[in-house]
């Protein structure tokens, strides 16, 4: 039986099946007919998203963009009918910018003319050929719902990750880019007069030439050594100069270039000369050398971080540095979310390609569980940049409570076998055997584990089949159920308890949900989702672009 949903204003109660594109155009020629803030009858959402704290649901339409708060309440227009994201084909909410802490919206939206106070700046960016943009802020909890302007001639804007500090970039008369903030009057304030760029670089890319905090902004810039790490505080103080970074670094490089800690506090990177790791606690005008390494990250919670050196792995804390453990003769290590248990591939013979997968506390040696034979790991455990992207054959689950690992050695057909390892007692489960390599990875919450083979679907209208089966496992009973061979989009359930994703196997997509159970329900059509990061709720757009909130079963 199918869960009671809601259904917001404009939207019938009984199933149609007309795909929203093909009354896309006449809602976007009739919707401005109208000045109601709420949605009406030709009002099509194409985008949704919620707020990190699961408050609020930010909706894109064909007449502008919208949020429901709380998500169950029927959603107010924010500002007017051309506040939505214009010149995006696929009418997504890619022109905003939510703050982390769920209580500012950002939108880069189209200058009503170019005579504007900007004028010099959109005229530089026009010799660019760089499209600029009139930055919007509204204040969620505002009951107006009507946005100011905050800046014109912006190119590309970020919260901080505590969402105190709104930040934005506008190209200068250089073909560079200044970072703009905006002050404590609510008028903006340039922070860093010149991002320094790489060849190539074009403004629109200048913020990923910076590495935001909650206390300030980092940025790189040419000095007698090289290219130079400088840190600007939002506080009244001077800029400092942290250390020397690689040339590789220059310009939008830098996003490669250091890792950040989940709570947007500390972040780290590669000092050029000396090969050390360095992390910086920009709260505390701290910074701290690790070692030498190739490359490291920190754990969910933020405590400890890890350090891949040669064949060795080290485990730090971060806030003083202090080494709390060391792993000689690793192939690849991981961190569970909260820090306190590692796992680890031992090197035993690099000659005959075996290795033993150990599992124990991250702060204490002596306690490790060995678990099975496993090849190493064909690459280092993380890649030659702090900023921690690898691929490595296991990783724990959101909880921490189980390791699933996946050795392609032991399939002599080319495939893997998967396991399941509970952390807490060493019990072991084999519960697949996939054809493909690297193609399962446990939700990000709660215990489920989905694998995305590949899709025996057949193509559909002469195009070739995009879409890929999907495969849900329970790691503590080794249940294996058969979601779909055509899927697109997945997600986890907050609690995770179940994944949500559109099936594409039949003539109208299907939103449906496979719990961890075992039983599989159909929602709704279904064109786009989003689920509450807080809640056991989807909110979900149906084939006429309407909108409807429900719990998941």
């Amino acid at each position: 039986m199918k869960p009671k949903r809601r259904l917001i204003e404009g939207q019938t109660g009984h199933r149609q099946t007309a795909p929203a594109p093909k009354i896309l155009f006449l809602a976007l020629m009739l919707a401005t007919a109208t000045g109601c803030d709420t949605p009406t009858l030709l009002t099509v959402f194409t985008d949704l998203r919620y707020t990190a704290n699961g408050d609020a649901i930010i909706l894109n339409a064909t007449d502008g963009l919208y949020v429901a708060s709380p998500p169950e309440e029927t959603p107010h227009r924010l500002g007017d009918s051309k506040t939505g994201c214009e010149g995006d084909s696929q009418y997504t909410l890619g022109c905003t910018r939510l703050s982390e802490d769920g209580a500012s919206l950002a939108v880069l939206r189209s200058p009503k003319a170019l005579a504007s106070a900007s004028a010099a700046a959109d005229s530089a960016a026009a010799d660019a050929e760089t499209v600029v943009w009139d930055l919007w802020l509204f204040q969620l909890k505002d009951s107006e719902r009507k946005g100011r302007v905050v800046a014109r001639g912006v190119t590309d804007a970020a919260f901080s990750p505590d969402g105190s500090e709104l930040l934005w970039t506008v190209p200068d008369n250089k073909g560079g880019s200044g970072l703009w903030r905006m002050g404590a009057d609510g008028s903006p304030e340039i922070l860093v007069e010149t991002l320094t760029a790489a060849e190539g670089d074009i403004p629109a890319q200048a913020m990923d030439a910076v590495i935001i905090t909650s206390a300030g902004a980092a940025y790189a810039k040419d000095g007698f050594s090289g290219l130079s790490l400088w840190f600007r505080p939002f506080a009244p103080t001077e800029e400092r100069e942290l250390g020397v970074l690689p040339d590789l670094c220059r310009g939008s490089g830098l996003a490669g270039c250091y890792a950040i800690s989940h709570d947007g506090v500390t972040f780290a990177w590669q000092e050029a000369l000396s090969g050390i790791l360095q992390i910086y606690r920009s709260d505390a005008d701290a910074r701290i050398p690790l070692g030498t390494g190739s490359s490291f990250r920190f754990s969910k919670a933020g405590s400890l971080l890890l350090r891949y050196s040669g064949k060795s792995l080290f485990i730090h804390r971060a806030d003083t540095g202090a080494v709390v453990r060391q792993i000689d003769s690793v192939s690849a290590g991981q961190l569970s979310g909260d820090g306190e248990t590692v796992a680890f591939l031992n090197i035993d013979s690099l000659s005959l390609g075996t290795g033993t997968l150990a599992i124990g506390p991250s702060r204490q040696s002596g306690r490790d569980a060995v678990i099975s034979a496993f090849a190493p790991a064909e690459t280092p455990a993380l890649w030659a940049s702090p900023a921690g992207r690898n691929s490595i054959p296991f990783t724990f689950t959101g909880d921490g409570r189980y390791v699933i690992a996946a050795d392609d050695s032991i399939s002599a057909d080319g495939g893997k076998s998967l396991i399941s390892v509970d952390t807490e007692t060493g019990e072991t489960r084999q519960f697949g055997n996939f054809s493909c390599t690297r193609c399962c990875q446990a939700a990000a919450t709660g215990r489920l584990v989905v694998c995305t083979p590949p899709s025996s679907a057949k193509p559909k209208n002469g195009l070739p089949a995009i879409t890929a089966a999907l495969e849900v496992h329970d790691p503590a009973t080794g249940t294996g159920i058969r979601g779909t061979e055509s899927v697109l989009s997945w997600k986890s359930s907050a609690n995770g308890t179940s994944i949500v994703f559109i099936d594409y196997a039949k003539e109208t997509p299907s939103l449906d949900v496979i719990t961890s159970s075992g039983e599989k329900t159909s929602l709704d059509t279904g064109y786009q989702f989003a689920l509450s990061p807080v809640e056991n709720q989807v909110a979900y757009v149906n084939d006429m672009g309407k909108l409807s909130v429900t719990a998941l079963p």
